[in-house]
């Protein structure tokens, strides 16, 4: 039987297919490399002129990917239209290795250090191409390959659209429903950022084995991604009992997932030179499973309101009266944290390891009980964003006037950051979207150097609804 060709490329054999066409592994006769051949389904029902015009655009693309020769992007070598059966094809250098789709699936949660390694390879890469004025708009872990050194590639750069064509809004919302971000899905004019958000997604999938917006159909994966906010990495449940663990995210991981995964692009990520900085930022040792936040068993998906006792109420009306009375004797707090004995004022900007070498550092353990059955958790100093928790708690039951047992929820956030040593202003916010709660609070303190220190937020619930911090 004589070899099957297309175009000029001698094909070996079928490497896989999906919605938009069928990879071979190919031979380029000419020069003797092996190549990977992709062709490319059209859209049905197309006019001549439609078609003429979609075969432009496709190979337009593709001379635009092509340009883009970098280290963690799969290169493209052609482009061009099979005379024998009219198909658009593109041809690609050939990676020997999986996809990472296939890797999430074997082994994830994948060991922090591999996150980190693998999201800044693909967060320089996306700086490269955006600086091409290339978007790729499905990045996805099935358009990742790792070769034999673990070390990946992006494919798919052909089928992108450029940054700066006019598209339509079927256009825009190219993307694979998981991974799209909320302006995607939207059908809204998308940017660099959008890649970040898809980028966010894949990233919290090799940490945890979830998916941060999941559901049975598309309608509520989209619903989600509109509209809910994901856990934090490190309080998402493993989906692999049987095997050891590689370790829980840390806090540094946990802020930059759920700032990647932010609904408005204007608070993400601006670059991916950025994002490729901040992964491979000194690590932050991750707090001990038995000091993290209560209740972190909790699933992806955001708990359902719990209905609440007669009896807590009636604890509750009995505990304002004991705290007002204490307020009362002690006087109102003001918005000051009481300062440390001791430590020479520094630089106020730049509160977090971001900004400043560990051995600049104080470590500082954020605590917050609350009786909250969800939400999150946002710390910052001097504007800088130092810790995103999201917050979960269990019921536990207590004594109560003697023959009663009270059903609570009941959650302790007990996080470790590390923050220069200087005068800073803190501020922490809560949001629960489940009890219509939005508070803040905030304070400065001027942290002494390497001592480390502790940061209490209470909520006050019966004084103005506020957030109280205390520096012991």
């Amino acid at each position: 039987m004589p070899a099957r060709h297309i175009g000029r490329y001698q094909i070996v054999r079928e490497l896989g297919r999906g919605s938009m066409g069928v990879v071979y592994l190919a031979v380029d006769p000419r020069i003797g490399r092996r190549v990977a051949l992709k062709t490319v389904r059209r859209p049905d029902g197309l006019s001549a002129a439609e078609e003429a015009r979609y075969r432009e655009r496709f190979r337009r693309e593709a001379i635009a990917a092509g340009k883009l020769s970098h280290p963690n992007i799969v290169t493209v070598h052609d482009v061009g239209d099979d005379p024998d059966t009219g198909a658009s094809f593109l041809v690609m250098e050939h990676v020997e290795g999986a996809t990472l789709r296939d890797r999430i699936q074997a082994e994830a949660p994948l060991p922090e250090g591999e996150v980190r390694r693998i999201g800044a390879q693909l967060a320089e890469a996306l700086d490269f191409a955006h600086a091409g004025g290339v978007i790729h708009r499905d990045i996805k872990p099935a358009n990742i390959l790792l070769n034999g050194n673990g070390d990946a590639k992006i494919m798919d750069f052909g089928i992108a659209r450029l940054g700066d064509s006019d598209v339509t809004r079927e256009d825009q919302a190219i993307g694979s429903p998981a991974y799209m971000s909320p302006e995607q899905i939207r059908g809204e004019r998308v940017d660099r950022r959008t890649d970040f958000f898809s980028l966010g997604v894949l990233l919290y999938q090799m940490a945890t084995g979830h998916k941060p917006f999941d559901g049975r159909d598309t309608a509520a994966v989209m619903f989600r991604i509109l509209n809910e906010d994901p856990l934090a990495p490190s309080q998402v449940p493993s989906r692999r009992r049987r095997r050891k663990e590689p370790g829980r995210p840390g806090p540094d991981l946990d802020r930059i997932l759920l700032r990647l995964l932010r609904k408005r692009p204007g608070e993400r990520y601006d670059s991916g030179s950025a994002i490729a900085r901040d992964l491979r930022a000194p690590v932050l040792p991750a707090t001990p499973p038995e000091r993290r936040a209560a209740g972190a068993r909790g699933s992806v998906r955001p708990a359902g309101r719990r209905n609440r006792p007669r009896a807590e109420i009636l604890l509750a009306t009995v505990g304002a009266l004991l705290v007002g009375g204490l307020l009362l004797l002690g006087g109102l707090r003001t918005g000051r944290i009481p300062r440390p004995a001791g430590g020479a004022p520094a630089p106020g900007m730049g509160g977090w390891l971001g900004s400043t070498g560990p051995e600049e550092a104080t470590a500082v353990e954020i605590v917050f009980p609350h009786h909250l059955p969800s939400g999150l958790l946002t710390v910052r100093s001097d504007g800088k964003e130092i810790l995103s928790q999201g917050l979960e708690s269990e019921p536990r039951s207590r004594p109560f006037l003697g023959r009663w047992r009270l059903e609570r929820p009941a959650g302790l956030v007990r996080e470790t950051v590390r923050v220069r040593a200087g005068r800073h202003r803190f501020e922490a916010l809560v949001d629960c979207p489940e009890e219509g709660l939005s508070v803040r609070g905030e304070g400065e303190v001027e942290v002494p150097p390497g001592a480390a220190g502790r940061l209490r937020i209470d909520l006050d619930r019966w004084f103005g609804r506020r957030l109280r911090l205390d520096w012991e």
